[in-house]
């Protein structure tokens, strides 16, 4: 799947999941690091930078990150508790609305 495709995905899936702001600036942020780092769909950042990259709080963040998770966009696994301990990130990849999301590789 492509940048493009991807883009496109998460539209269709906010028709039926109507994401806040902070969702959907979260995935697009998501999508522009992964993108950055020559499309390498597992990095890792602070959870306080990332919040500080799009403007919110931490809580604000956390919350999106969750509800992203549940809905099957992305993937995350914490690093632990701890200033500046880093959370690891992965785009998913979905073949259609409804089907079950796969890692992009």
């Amino acid at each position: 799947m492509n940048y493009i495709e991807l883009i496109n995905t998460f539209w269709k899936y906010d028709e039926a999941h109507q994401f806040t702001c902070a969702e959907t600036r979260l995935y697009f942020y998501l999508l522009k690091i992964t993108n950055r780092l020559g499309w390498k769909n597992c990095w890792h950042r602070s959870d306080e930078r990332v919040a500080s990259d799009m403007g919110v709080s931490i809580k604000s963040m956390k919350t999106a990150r969750k509800r992203l998770t549940e809905v099957g966009l992305i993937n995350f696994e914490s690093g632990g508790k701890g200033r500046g301990v880093k959370t690891y990130y992965e785009i998913k990849v979905v073949d259609s609305l409804f089907s079950t999301p796969k890692s992009a590789d």
